[in-house]
């Protein structure tokens, strides 16, 4: 930058620099709280009124010289108008708002500036229509000339959670249309280690064949795969690669390393994404191996599902078509309660265990009464891998054969 003044007297000179860098997009150019307060609890029955009030400051740098504070409404809310004046200049003295715009979505709040000192916005919303699960509105606060200078915050009734339940947002047939799924649903099926030794039923297990990884006692509790799979558009075995919080959602990676069964053409090797709300994600585990470490006094340890690494089969209905920041289209799978997964044994793990049951002749009855404790718990647990192994071998070649 070069200046040159001539002359005489004297003058003030002021002057922005602005640079630009890559930012998390939900960082906060400003300081942003806010509280809801139900203003007629002791009458559940009747409609609610709400108070919300709004705390906002700039963080750093310049004030933001006009501002806006855009707050959308909750569904089956509108704003009081009448308190929406008591906060405009024009209407009283001590008013901090120049002027307001009011929609059936939001309410637009115009402010002559936002300095380091806090500015304190209250209004009241009325409940116009009873909806069960209000989702949270977001409250957006910019510098009108830089809008790129802004914080946004989620906002909802009390005891409920601000996060927007919505899965990403893709394109629909017009290219103005916004298409957003609410993600309330339910959480997969996440089977347990024990369950796929345990409560798995038989398939195509020959005469004679001791296959035992469903309780005779109680076989209404054995899930069989093949019904599974067939009620599904897709059954895969993956391997988790990454898992990326996004939000409410995670996104994971997962390399395919077998198709049991596909409604796509879709190459084998090939990474696909999929996606699950946080919620389920934390509670996809196995509890069973979670409640077995308590009880022994040892350390806890992730047994979530989704995990690098983890081998998982898969098998569920609903894949969305989406385009990418870069305009790519992604192929993402839902995993919500059509979706059932479970932990796989480790090709080199079931080659292990079929060669320790041949080699000690664990299927040999006359051979297992000569064993020690120890040895016969052996054999017990690497013949129960190895029919769990074969379980799955035998779920590609049912589902093969079809579903009728």
């Amino acid at each position: 930058m070069n200046i040159i003044a001539r002359g005489q007297g004297e003058g003030v000179l002021s002057y922005r620099c602005t640079y630009r860098t890559v930012v998390d997009e939900e960082s906060c150019h400003f300081h942003l709280n806010h509280t809801v307060r139900v203003m007629n609890p002791e009458e559940p029955l009747q409609p609610k009124r709400i108070k919300l009030t709004i705390s906002v400051s700039k963080l750093v740098g310049p004030q933001a010289d006009a501002s806006i504070v855009d707050i959308g409404l909750m569904s089956g809310f509108s704003a009081i108008t009448a308190t929406l004046d008591d906060i405009s200049m024009p209407n009283v003295v001590d008013g901090v708002v120049d002027r307001y715009e009011e929609t059936n979505q939001n309410v637009v709040l115009y402010l002559h500036k936002i300095t380091n000192e806090t500015t304190t916005l209250s209004f009241e919303m009325r409940q116009n229509v009873r909806v069960e699960k209000p989702q949270p509105a977001k409250i957006n606060v910019y510098d009108y000339y830089e809008p790129a200078v802004h914080c946004g915050q989620f906002y909802s009734l009390p005891d409920v959670a601000h996060d927007l339940q919505t899965s990403n947002c893709g394109s629909g047939n017009n290219a103005n249309d916004a298409v957003c799924e609410c993600a309330e649903g339910g959480c997969p099926t996440c089977r347990t280690r024990n369950a796929s030794l345990f409560k798995t039923t038989c398939l195509l297990h020959p005469e004679g064949d001791l296959c035992r990884t469903c309780d005779e006692r109680n076989p209404e509790s054995c899930i069989n795969q093949h019904t599974v799979g067939c009620r599904a558009s897709y059954v895969y075995k993956i391997r988790v690669q990454n898992v990326e919080v996004q939000s409410v959602f995670l996104k994971i990676t997962a390399e395919v390393t077998d198709i049991l069964r596909s409604s796509r053409e879709r190459p084998l090797g090939e990474v696909r994404t999929f996606s699950i709300r946080n919620d389920c994600y934390e509670n996809c585990r196995d509890r069973d191996e979670d409640e077995q470490l308590l009880r022994s006094g040892q350390p806890p340890k992730d047994t979530k599902h989704f995990k690098p690494g983890q081998y998982l089969l898969i098998s569920g209905k609903k894949t969305e078509d989406r385009i990418t920041r870069n305009g790519n289209q992604e192929v993402v799978y839902r995993v919500d309660d059509e979706v059932t997964i479970e932990r796989l044994i480790e090709d080199d793990k079931c080659a292990r265990a079929k060669t320790v049951v041949r080699r000690l002749q664990c299927n040999s009855p006359a051979a297992v009464a000569g064993f020690n404790q120890r040895k016969r718990n052996k054999c017990n647990k690497n013949k129960k891998m190895d029919v769990a192994c074969e379980n799955i071998k035998r779920l590609k070649i049912t589902l093969a054969n079809g579903c009728d």
